[in-house]
């Protein structure tokens, strides 16, 4: 098993996009591949490490958002 970050599983990150419309909602399944091999570890991370997991799981939250609106 590995990990984005702490908890958060590289295999199994959820997006939703709610709308009021229902067909227009969607709930996604991502792997964000290339995690660091920090990510596994069970020791305390770094502001920096913290902020390139978000970083990270953001970009991928972004594209799906954008292939959603073409």
């Amino acid at each position: 098993l590995q990990y984005l970050h702490g908890n958060v599983t590289a295999d199994y990150v959820f997006i939703y996009f709610l709308d009021e419309v229902q067909d227009n909602t969607s709930i996604k399944l991502t792997n964000i591949d290339n995690i660091g091999s920090e990510a596994s570890s069970n020791e305390i991370h770094s502001d920096k490490s913290d902020a390139y997991a978000f970083s990270k799981l953001a970009r991928e939250m972004y594209l799906l958002q954008s292939e959603n609106n073409d």
